[in-house]
């Protein structure tokens, strides 16, 4: 059954699944779905599709509904760096809606994407009700539980970003700290992390993941190599 989505969670750092390969998916209950090898697809450009039967998703977006557009706009700009990727103001009935917000009827909505570093995926969207106005929420910052979600934003210089956050209209949570983590690829890196809300009372985790000294020569080398022309060992 084809099933329509209207971007939800995930944040801000992109999810990726690039291979569910076995009968055993099946077993499981999921679904494999044959993909010819040569069939094109602009899911990730330039990666090949694989030659066993797999699930090809990517969350390319979530959705979160502002009650400041400009607000938030600024704080996802000047807080990660992201930039303005689409802007659009439309009208919508009871009939078209796309959300649920608020009690059925006409609406204005904004609807704005925030772009971060990669082309396609973990992008912010950010939507508004401008007409009706929604009402605030009694307490943005309170205590999570089933149905809320965090989103993970990875930076570059995350001092920066720190200094920032409460600046443009977030809150502070967890402090900037520092620590080690292993990664799904086995490496230890140091990882600077906060946690802090944005102006909405949305939960952010933004790090800054570090590679060991030691890397840090090959990682320039891959770094400086132009995509395509890869060299092998």
């Amino acid at each position: 059954m084809e099933r329509r989505v209207t971007g939800h969670v995930g944040i801000l750092s992109a999810l990726l699944i690039c291979s569910i390969g076995s009968a055993r998916g099946a077993e499981s209950g999921g679904v494999l779905v044959e993909k010819p090898t040569t069939a094109p697809t602009d899911l990730m450009p330039g990666i090949p599709r694989r030659s066993v039967p797999q699930l090809e998703s990517a969350l390319r977006r979530e959705v979160l509904v502002v009650g400041d557009m400009d607000r938030s706009i600024a704080f996802y700009q000047n807080v990660f760096g992201m930039s303005r990727y689409y802007d659009r103001i439309y009208k919508t009935t009871a009939d078209d809606e796309y959300l649920p917000l608020g009690e059925p009827g006409p609406r204005t909505n904004h609807f704005v994407i925030m772009k971060g570093s990669h082309p396609q995926l973990g992008m912010i969207a950010l939507w508004q009700s401008v007409d009706p106005v929604l009402p605030p929420p009694k307490d943005p910052y309170a205590r999570m539980g089933i149905g809320s979600a965090v989103r993970v934003v990875q930076v570059n210089h995350i001092e920066a970003s720190y200094k920032r956050l409460e600046q443009y209209g977030g809150k502070v949570f967890r402090p900037l700290h520092s620590g080690e983590t292993v990664g799904g690829d086995g490496i230890t890196r140091t990882v600077k992390s906060y946690f802090g809300y944005d102006p909405d009372g949305y939960l952010i985790e933004v790090n800054e993941r570090i590679l060991p000294e030691k890397l840090m020569p090959a990682a320039r080398r891959a770094a400086s190599v132009p995509s395509g022309h890869e060299s092998t060992p």
